[in-house]
């Protein structure tokens, strides 16, 4: 019986935490001013519910929210979301809810292993996306020193952890569908059973041997399956272990005494220190 890993990402937690420490004095001002704080609900509202009223406070971001909020939490997010996919892709493989709509097997097992390749490398570009935007922000930073080293440290990581995949990845996109051998000779086996159950080109003497073959495709699906879970959990276990490490980095780079280092060009007021 297939079971699901017990697996633990702590890097998430461990970010949102850092953000919202950081941002808990941008939020005062709202919990303590009656005016700001209806003002603070009625966008929320407004958003949620698509009403015409404005879905944004009329209020002026500070810098250093502007920084957090678009330079570093903003694209976390995005890498969390793909993450998320990665895993539900697992999970999707291992259920077949939708035989009754035609679908077959092997389609729908084609259909999310391709659709994991291609999440695979949006993630890859999102991370590699993270550096080049941190790296910028603390270009001009007296930080700026170990925020590079980091980021150097970094980016080849990111091309070895992911090489494997992405190699595969790239050579199927230039084809209609990805393919895998187990999964053609599954989809074969669909097309000869398709024939062999029409009951107009049945003997009576071969229904035997198709209720054979119908098992036997079965049994292929399940093993294709079997095989491609856990493919996908070997990779989502390796996943985890190098984000862990990825963001571990960062968090070193860009925090001191676990609060944010905020560049000089967006602390609140900002630095008139002359930037190099």
């Amino acid at each position: 019986m297939e079971t699901k890993p017990q697996i633990e990402v702590n890097f998430k937690q461990k970010y949102l935490d850092l953000f919202t420490e950081n941002t808990k004095s941008s939020m005062k001002f709202i919990m303590d001013d009656p005016q700001a704080f209806k003002e603070f609900g009625d966008a929320i509202l407004n958003y949620a519910l698509d009403l015409d009223g404005p879905h944004v406070m009329n209020r002026k971001p500070s810098p250093t929210n502007i920084f957090i909020a678009n330079t570093l939490m903003k694209p976390f997010n995005e890498i969390w979301d793909s993450y998320d996919h990665l895993t539900h892709i697992r999970d999707y493989i291992r259920i077949y809810p939708y035989k009754k709509y035609g679908i077959s097997n092997s389609t729908y097992l084609r259909y999310h292993i391709g659709n994991y390749f291609n999440n695979i490398y949006i993630l890859r570009e999102r991370l590699k996306a993270y550096l080049n935007k941190i790296d910028k922000a603390y270009r001009n930073s007296t930080s700026y020193n170990q925020v590079q080293k980091c980021i150097v440290k970094l980016k080849p990581m990111i091309l070895s952890n992911f090489k494997t995949i992405s190699c595969i990845r790239n050579n199927h996109v230039h084809e209609e569908h990805f393919e895998d051998k187990d999964i053609g000779r599954l989809k074969t086996l669909e097309l000869l059973t398709r024939n062999i159950n029409n009951p107009k080109t049945i003997p009576n003497e071969e229904k035997a041997f198709n209720e054979s073959f119908n098992i036997f495709k079965d049994q292929q699906f399940r093993e294709a399956r079997k095989k491609w879970i856990n493919i996908l959990i070997g990779n989502i276990r390796s996943l985890d272990e190098f984000l862990e490490n990825y963001f571990e980095n960062l968090y070193n780079a860009i925090t001191k005494n676990d609060k944010i280092i905020i560049p000089e060009m967006f602390q609140n007021p900002p630095s008139n220190s002359k930037h190099r």
